[in-house]
C-alpha cells in the first residue's frame, strides 16, 4: 500500500512538472529597444561598414541600459535572405572583435582578448539590429615568475 501511495505522489508531481508545448523564450533585457538605447545612450563608436554590398552599422555603446559595453550591428532588413543578413552580422561581429585584438597588440602590457555575447535580435526601423555584449577577458598576472591567468571582466 505505502509504495502504491508514494508511486501516485510521485506521478501526480511529474505531471505537475510537464509542459504544455514550448515555451517563449525570456528577454532578459525588455529595456533594450532602439527607441531606449537612442534616448539613454551615448555612442563611443560609430562604423558604417559593408559586407559583401549588404550596408550594415556597427556601434559600440558604453554603460548604456545597464550594460557595460553593448555593441549593435545592424543591416538592412529588405536586402538578401535572414540567413545572408544573419551571416553578415556575425562577420561584421568578427572583424570589430579582430580590429580591437589589432589595436589591443599594439599596446605592450599583456594582452586582453575580446568576445561577444548576443542579448537580443530586433527587427526595427527597416534594419535587422542585434546587440552584443562585448565582454573583454583581462590577463592577471602574479608572482615574480609573471605567469599570468584569463579572468572575464
Amino acid at each position: 500500500m505505502k509504495h502504491i501511495l508514494v508511486s501516485a505522489c510521485l506521478g501526480i508531481y511529474m505531471m505537475s512538472c510537464a509542459t504544455t508545448g514550448p515555451s517563449e523564450p525570456v528577454d532578459l533585457y525588455p529595456q533594450l529597444n532602439v527607441e531606449a538605447v537612442q534616448e539613454n545612450c551615448q555612442p563611443a563608436e560609430t562604423w558604417r561598414v559593408s559586407a559583401l554590398g549588404l550596408p550594415g552599422f556597427v556601434v559600440l555603446f558604453e554603460t548604456c541600459l545597464g550594460t557595460k559595453k553593448l555593441l549593435m550591428i545592424s543591416v538592412d532588413a529588405s536586402a538578401y535572405t535572414p540567413e545572408i543578413r544573419g551571416k553578415s552580422v556575425e562577420l561584421l561581429g568578427l572583424h570589430y572583435i579582430e580590429f580591437l585584438n589589432r589595436r589591443n597588440a599594439e599596446n605592450p602590457e599583456p594582452k586582453s582578448t575580446w568576445s561577444l555575447k548576443k542579448i537580443k535580435e530586433i527587427n526595427s526601423h527597416g534594419g535587422d539590429i542585434h546587440f552584443h555584449l562585448l565582454l573583454e577577458e583581462k590577463p592577471v598576472c602574479k608572482g615574480e615568475d609573471g605567469r599570468c591567468t584569463a579572468t572575464v571582466q
